[in-house]
This record gives structure tokens, sequence and C-alpha cells, in this order.
């Protein structure tokens, strides 16, 4: 690899690189792109250009962005892309990247100010690794994790956020172990952020000293802990089934609709990928699920309110006891969809167990057969459709 100056994001000196084509998904894959290897940012893509010449260059709108940054900013940055990589993301950094990074960190440190935080820096959030609902760590003086900092999208609905911390709070009444909404210096657990003319709401939780269930070493998957998720996922469900739902609650639906919305632009996508005999197959996998849909109903003991992202990085472990984290999906869905996901991180011989345990809370939902296997063949075939 040849070599440049210095890192044009932490500046650090003497940097490895290699021109390359951009990535088919990119915006502009037409132009070139530099591949670094840098010992502070990990090895990252930036957008390039091509000089008269015929070589190639961090393009002028990148570098002219990056040049102006402060070393507090630099720094933040670099933990993006660390934290990036380190998620197995591809991203490739220019002005427009950055500049979202950088705006939403601004968001972030104008919101620590109603909580009254002094001398706190922020990490962007591995886990929850959200464009549009910023996810931080929230990081005293003595480097400690102390908090974790939710921004919430501009275009949230007045009562989404509201919705989700009011669900929150009747899971951990009914012992869910979940996290723990902070109050601000007025007394709200939501705050809402000014800057300018434009507002952003923003929640504030307890720190849970504990790690991603996929960190979490394979020995220490235990019986216990299989068993508390299990109770912990059942005891979710059977207080969405059960609760009286207030009028002001609002979040999206994945039902019928949004399936069918789903495969409409996967199959779009698909006829210039795959063959008829391939395209026939999510035809036949649509139908038969919506067929399904249709048969198991919204009543209440199949259909509720739904964390919706039960997955390994929104499930953390201390010791044998899960928490259920990062919620921003939820919304109203099938308890079977939701177990789906629960259960791709339990090896085939545990999932007794955790069966075991959720039926102690409340029955398997109604059609576990065989719909529950064609949930699963969905996710297989079609992709996450929520």
């Amino acid at each position: 690899m040849a070599k440049i100056k210095y890192c044009p994001i932490c500046l650090a000196e003497n940097i490895s690189f290699a021109v390359q084509d951009a990535p088919s998904w990119y915006k502009t894959p037409a132009e070139p792109v530099l591949y670094l290897d840098c010992p502070n940012c990990r090895k990252y893509w930036i957008n390039a250009s091509r000089k008269q010449n015929g070589d190639a260059a961090i393009h002028p709108r990148t570098a002219n962005f990056l040049v102006p940054l402060s070393g507090q900013e630099r720094q933040y940055l670099s933990e993006c892309v660390q934290r990036l990589i380190d998620q197995n993301c591809w991203v490739i950094i220019d002005e427009t990247s950055a500049e979202s990074y950088l705006a939403d960190w601004l968001w972030g440190q104008t919101s620590t100010k109603l909580w009254g935080f002094d001398q706190v820096r922020l990490m962007i959030s591995g886990g929850g690794f959200d464009a549009q609902n910023r996810l931080f760590f929230v990081i005293d003086d003595n480097g400690v994790r102390r908090y974790v900092l939710r921004l919430i999208v501009s275009t949230a609905k007045p009562n989404q956020i509201r919705t989700l911390i009011d669900w929150m709070g009747r899971l951990r009444a009914a012992g869910v172990p979940t996290m723990t909404p902070v109050p601000g210096l007025n007394g709200s657990l939501i705050q809402t952020a000014q800057m300018g003319d434009q507002t952003r709401q923003a929640v504030v939780f307890n720190w849970i000293d504990a790690v991603d269930w996929d960190d979490h070493p394979e020995d220490r998957i235990t019986p216990e802990l299989v068993r508390n998720f299990g109770r912990a996922v059942g005891l979710t469900h059977h207080v969405s089934a059960t609760m009286d739902i207030p009028a002001w609650y609002t979040g999206r639906h994945y039902d019928e609709k949004c399936f069918a919305e789903y495969m409409t632009t996967l199959k779009s996508r698909a006829h210039a990928e795959y063959t008829a005999e391939q395209f026939a197959v999510f035809d036949d996998l649509e139908q038969r699920l919506l067929k399904a849909m249709a048969t198991l109903g919204k009543s209440r003991d199949v259909y509720g309110i739904i964390p919706a992202d039960l997955s390994a990085g929104n499930t953390i472990v201390h010791g044998a006891q899960p928490y259920i984290v990062d919620m921003m999906n939820f919304g109203w869905g099938y308890f079977l969809a939701d177990l789906q996901k629960a259960l791709r991180h339990i090896k085939d011989e545990d999932q007794p167990t955790f069966f075991a345990a959720y039926e102690e809370v409340r029955p398997l939902p109604k059609g576990f057969d065989p719909c529950y296997k064609l949930f699963d063949e969905t996710r297989r075939i079609a992709g996450h459709w929520f």
C-alpha cells in the first residue's frame, strides 16, 4: 500500500492507503475511494476523486469539510468510524456522513445539559447504531460509562416515545429486566432539546453493566440464563396481551400491510437479480405468510406490542440475568414473529428450556405450529421485514 502524510480524520501520521473502486451500493459507484489503514480509526473507506493526471485523492468536498474540525470533533468522528468497523458495518466517509455524525453529536451535547450533566463525554454506541435515533454512551470525566442517551428522530409521532417509555415502565413493574429512564432537571423522563428553531426529543437511561449476548462466553450461556430469557420474553408478551392500552398509545404495526409493502419493494429489486424460478419462491412465500396472518387474526393473545428486535445485540447479559434493551423498533406485531427473532441466538438444544420458562408465564401463541416455522422461513428467504 502507498502512504499519505496523515489520516484525514484523526491526523495520525504516515498512513497506508490503496485506491479502489467504490462499492456498487455507494451513491456514486463510478468514483474511486481510498482504503485507509489508520492505527486509530481502523481500516476504512473515504470518498475520493480522480485528478487530471489520473491519480486519486480525497474528494475536495470531503477534504474541505474535514480540515477545519476541532480536536474534540476529530476524536468523536474517529470513534464513530472505529465502532462502525467493529460492528462490521460498511461505510464510506464523505462530507454527508461526517456531517450527520457530528450534527447528532452536537444534539447530544445539547441534550445532556437538560439532565445537568457536567464534564461528560459522548461515545456513539456500537449496538443501536441507528442513523435516525442515535444512541450514545454518556461517560464521566473518569472514563466510566454512566448513562445511555437516546436521541429521537425529529419526525417521530408526538406520542411515540411517550408510548415506549410508558410501556417499558409496565414491563419493569411486571418483572421484565430492561432499562430505567432517568428524569431530567425538570422531572420529565422525556426532554426536548432545541438548537435554533429545531427541536428533538431525548431520553436518558441508567447504565447497565452488562455485555451483548453474542459477546457473552459460550460456556456461560447456562440453563439459568436461557430460562430467565424465556421468562422475560413470556412476561413481555403477557403484559402486552393483558394491559389496558391507553387511547393515546401510538406506534407502527408489523402486520399484513407492512409485510406486503416490504415484499413489493423486495421483488422490485429482485427482478434484476433472480431467475423466474427464484422469483416465484418470493411470490409463494408472500401468499403463504399473508394467508397465515389472516388465519391468526389480531386477537390480543396473538398480536400486541412487541420489542420487534429481540436480537442478540439488543439482549445484554450480566451473570445469569438477561436484559431486553433498545426497543426503538417497538410496535404492534405477532408474538410468533417476536419469538422467532428471540430464538435466533438460542441454540437448538437450549430451546426446550426457553419454551418451558415462557410457558410458565403464558401459553405459546395460538398457531405456533406451523406458523412459527413459516415466520422463520420468511426471515431466511426474504430477510428481516421488520
